[in-house]
């Protein structure tokens, strides 16, 4: 794997600018404003334009749910977990656009 991949995110935009001559304060203060708007607009429902695609949240109707699971200890003896699943929720999908120019 490209190790440029493993190292992109927050930290990496931060040092990135640093390279361009901004302070760490400033640039840490940037990375976090851009992505706390991010969060809000998502928040609000709206799309985000991303690259690569937008960002969108999607409703996800389920029906809340529980499970038991066994699980068997090494002394041989079983063990519970019960394992709960959420109901409808939201979550953030990363919808793809078909050219990435």
């Amino acid at each position: 794997m490209n190790p440029e991949l493993l190292h992109s995110g927050r930290a990496r935009l931060i040092k990135d600018l640093r390279a361009q001559g901004i302070s760490r304060n400033k640039a840490e203060k940037s990375v976090r404003a851009v992505f706390g708007l991010i969060a809000e607009a998502l928040a609000r429902g709206e799309e985000v334009e991303a690259p690569g695609g937008k960002l969108v949240v999607r409703t996800i109707n389920r029906r809340p749910a529980r499970r038991l699971w066994k699980f068997r200890k090494l002394d041989g003896k079983s063990a519970y977990r019960i394992a709960q699943y959420p109901g409808p929720h939201k979550t953030v999908r990363l919808k793809p656009t078909l050219n990435l120019d």
